[in-house]
């Protein structure tokens, strides 16, 4: 019988799946689209060679949470000179069809529907994968009663390890849903200050002032469509599981196994590193000497005072 005793979690990231040799790199979900819509395909890539990203991050799609952090990022002020330059320049003869507002949410229509494409299809493709019962690595020993704080679509622990569902927490997963994206702050394209100055900025204010006010306003409603699809919002997958997180504050020793420590990955580190005030070690497992480099100087910021060990899958 396995007893509670809430001495150990262990945080569970891709490279745990990819340990077992499962197809679920970014770039497998890529492969999966195209299959899907490669028509979306060819347009993202283009999309992001011309935001300067190298071949081989485009072919494999290997930062796609930052690609997603960078979609709404559109060229908004060619958008409102398009907008402008497609509307009635009369405002009393102007219809709603002949107000840049219309034009400037017409012009960026077909860009948006493209960037949530990319998020229709995913949970398709996180269902299509199959998890093999017979990819169990004999190697791989939990302790027992232990916590799984689970980054990952998939169901491998239950699956392979006969991990209790009450155990593990998929913080990426939102009913039958899959969190994917960004923790990026928001940007809009124009500030309520500028916004306000197109409208009461003078003393006399014209039509152009007011059509430009709206346009704008239409603009940033484009921003935020984008933008909340792909917004993460990890402090506030925190604060909704704050029951759960707040067992990190008895931990003892914490695992993490196939998560990158990367940036998308800051927010969780700096929770642990603020309330996990019994943890006496960290483990770390690592493929390759350069990961366990990395680990070690990510884990001397993010931990200075609790001791760290990296392992070898």
């Amino acid at each position: 019988m396995c007893f509670y005793t809430k001495k150990t979690i262990y945080l569970i990231g891709n490279g745990f799946d990819l340990h077992h040799k499962f197809p679920t790199r970014y770039k497998d979900y890529k492969e999966f689209l195209t299959v899907e819509d490669c028509g979306v395909v060819d347009s993202i890539d283009e999309i992001l060679e011309e935001k300067g990203h190298s071949s081989d991050e485009i072919e494999l799609w290997s930062k796609l949470e930052e690609f997603l952090g960078e979609f709404p990022d559109l060229n908004y002020e060619d958008i409102l000179e398009d907008a402008f330059d497609s509307s009635e320049n009369d405002m009393d003869r102007a219809s709603y069809w002949d107000d840049p507002s219309f034009f400037a949410e017409e012009n960026s229509k077909d860009r948006v529907k493209l960037l949530l494409e990319i998020k229709k299809h995913f949970n398709d493709w996180v269902n299509s994968i199959r998890i093999d019962k017979n990819a169990k690595d004999k190697h791989i020993k939990f302790e027992k009663g232990s916590l799984f704080l689970n980054f990952n679509y998939t169901k491998t622990l239950e699956t392979i390890y006969g991990v209790p569902s009450d155990k593990i927490l998929y913080i990426h997963t939102q009913g039958e849903n899959y969190i994917l994206g960004h923790n990026q702050p928001e940007n809009l394209p124009f500030k309520k200050t500028e916004i306000q100055s197109d409208e009461y900025g003078y003393e006399d204010v014209s039509d152009d002032d007011i059509r430009s006010s709206g346009a704008k306003e239409k603009l940033n409603s484009v921003y935020r469509t984008i933008y909340g699809a792909y917004y993460k919002n990890s402090r506030k997958l925190i604060q909704d599981n704050a029951s759960w997180f707040s067992q990190f504050r008895d931990v003892k020793k914490i695992v993490i196994m196939g998560l990158s420590l990367g940036q998308e990955d800051e927010i969780y580190l700096d929770y642990i590193s603020e309330n996990a005030i019994k943890c006496e070690i960290i483990e770390i497992y690592c493929h390759s000497e350069s990961d366990k480099e990395r680990a070690e100087l990510i884990a001397k910021i993010k931990f200075p005072r609790i001791k760290v060990e990296c392992k070898e899958w």
